[in-house]
């Protein structure tokens, strides 16, 4: 038997204006689509993404200079 589904949650690859309402109205026009509720940026987001970057530089430094000093100073 198959699933179905009862919605999808849709995740913009950058944060959008409110003024670009292009988009919002397209997802709409999506036969099918009940409802379209915008999510407003909040300042935790920017703490979250500056921490996973963080992660992210960390983990590639990690990778690709196992012997050298980490540029913050120390080795790694």
């Amino acid at each position: 038997m198959s699933k179905h589904f009862k919605g999808v949650v849709v995740t913009f690859d950058r944060d959008i204006h409110e003024d670009d309402k292009a988009i919002l109205t397209a997802i709409r026009m999506i036969k099918g689509v009940a409802r379209v509720r915008p999510v407003t940026v909040k300042w935790e987001d920017g703490m979250m993404y500056a921490r996973a970057r963080a992660e992210i530089e960390d983990l590639l430094w990690k990778a690709l200079h196992e012997d050298l000093p980490s540029p913050k100073g120390g080795r790694r």
